[in-house]
């Protein structure tokens, strides 16, 4: 998973969970790891879009670790969110004909990432997220918001059908589902409102504007 990124480059919550699939891949856990991101690093309407992608930023980022080379690095160079990553990582992992997938993320994030992924890839895979594959990122994300975003988002994919068909584009999974954003941005806002110091998930947007 992403993690955000902001003017200076990724964020310590991206980079620590870059550090974990880093890790996995040497320990032969993973013969491949997906690099999130596009040019947005939030769904919120004063996003910035940046010239490169998320996905550049975290491949250079694991090239530069070392004992990895680019023809193990897959590119996902779409979403806002971890729900359309979600959906932009099953179209490629299909391409693929992947069935395995380990999900890396933070221990805070993985119950609500691990639903929507399993959610959007469906049956015919397996996504496996735990103990061994999330990252320790401490008090950077918080366990009360978490489970507010849990239960707000399989309140509507408890709705959705069993196999989610593919978004045309993010636009227009957004237009259709702006109402539970403005929701998810509520949720956000009431944990860090303004003046306080941001979460690292969040940048990424134009506060001028």
């Amino acid at each position: 998973m992403g993690g955000g990124r902001n003017d200076k480059g990724l964020t310590p919550l991206s980079t620590v969970r870059l550090d974990k699939g880093w890790e996995l891949f040497q320990q032969g856990k993973a013969s491949k790891i997906f690099a999130l991101g596009g040019h947005y690093s939030t769904y919120m309407e004063d996003a910035k879009p940046y010239d490169n992608t998320g996905a550049q930023l975290r491949r250079n980022y694991l090239l530069d670790k070392g004992n990895i080379n680019s023809d193990n690095i897959v590119m996902v160079e779409d979403g806002r969110d971890t729900i359309y990553e979600a959906f932009a990582s099953r179209k490629i992992a299909r391409e693929m004909g992947l069935k395995n997938i380990l999900l890396v993320t933070s221990e805070k994030h993985t119950k609500r990432a691990l639903f929507l992924f399993q959610r959007i890839f469906g049956k015919n895979f397996y996504i496996h997220g735990g103990k061994d594959t999330w990252a320790e990122t401490g008090d950077v994300l918080l366990d009360k918001e978490e489970e507010a975003y849990f239960k707000l988002w399989k309140s509507i994919f408890d709705k959705l059908p069993a196999e989610i068909p593919d978004p045309e584009s993010w636009e227009q999974w957004y237009r259709q589902n702006i109402e539970n954003y403005q929701q998810h941005k509520k949720i956000h806002d009431e944990f860090h409102p303004p003046g306080e110091p941001e979460s690292q998930a969040y940048t990424g947007r134009d506060k001028e504007s």
